[in-house]
């Protein structure tokens, strides 16, 4: 009795067996075949596990982008010149204008330095709104290609390094100097961000940073951050393009032949 029923199990066992393969084979599956006795196979590595989320403080890699830095520098220089030569015209057409008070009104004369002074405004005016708006350009321009060159670096050290999100963090402490300032407290209070604080270990901001640098190595110097930070908050006024009035007639150029 014993025998028979452990003789149906078995039977019913390899029955089961055969009938999850055929029903594989009929669904175009294939069946595992057993490990040979061989010569063991090599296993692949394990794959590294996934980092979650990594922080990166985009506003300080732009700030230290080498040539970026050097553009700017180099925009700066030349409206601080361009400002030097605008505000002696300026001077030139107030004496103009001061000429034309001292001249009857409807002769001549008065009528040639007036239309002089006209057009000799105008010219300035339009001069220095082109350059500008030609300055303008070429800083949106030069801060568009910076970010492009950061955010393929990022991609780079995001395929490295098997990171899922990188998001961005602005590092109020790399950003202020050693000795806070009124300047430096309203910065603090001003910047606005959804990540208040992160594990340092998750900040690829110094691996970005040396790619960067690594990038530019031999066309522009890297940047030392500590002397921009003591331009920025060392009691000067921060260095930035300079801005020009809109008409030479405004204000203190006030132009108004009589």
């Amino acid at each position: 009795m014993k025998r028979n029923l452990l003789f149906l199990l078995v039977l019913g066992a390899f029955l089961a067996s055969v009938a999850v393969t055929s029903n594989l084979m009929s669904q175009g599956g294939n069946v595992a075949a057993p490990p040979a006795t061989g010569t063991p196979q090599a296993t692949s590595p394990a794959p590294r596990p996934p980092i979650p989320v990594a922080v990166v403080d985009y506003k300080y890699l732009m700030q230290i982008h080498p040539k970026l830095f050097a553009d700017t520098n180099t925009v700066i220089q030349a409206q601080k010149d361009f400002k030097v030569k605008y505000e002696s015209q300026v001077k030139d057409l107030q004496g103009l204008n001061r000429e034309l008070e001292g001249i009857t009104a409807g002769s001549a004369d008065y009528t040639r330095k007036r239309e002089e002074l006209r057009r000799r405004t105008t010219d300035l005016e339009i001069s220095a709104a082109d350059y500008s708006e030609k300055n303008q350009t070429f800083l949106i321009q030069a801060n568009y290609s910076a970010y492009q060159d950061i955010k393929k670096l990022v991609d780079i050290t995001v395929k490295e390094n098997n990171i899922i999100v990188v998001m961005d963090f602005l590092d109020i402490p790399r950003q202020m100097p050693v000795e806070q300032t009124l300047e430096s407290m309203m910065f603090e209070l001003t910047q606005s961000q959804s990540i208040v604080s992160c594990n340092p270990n998750y900040d690829i901001t110094p691996i970005i940073e040396q790619k960067l640098n690594l990038q530019f190595a031999g066309k522009y110097p890297a940047v030392n951050f500590s002397e921009f930070k003591q331009q920025m908050f060392g009691g000067r006024s921060p260095a930035g393009p300079v801005s020009f009035p809109t008409s030479v007639a405004n204000g203190n150029n006030q132009l108004r032949p009589q």
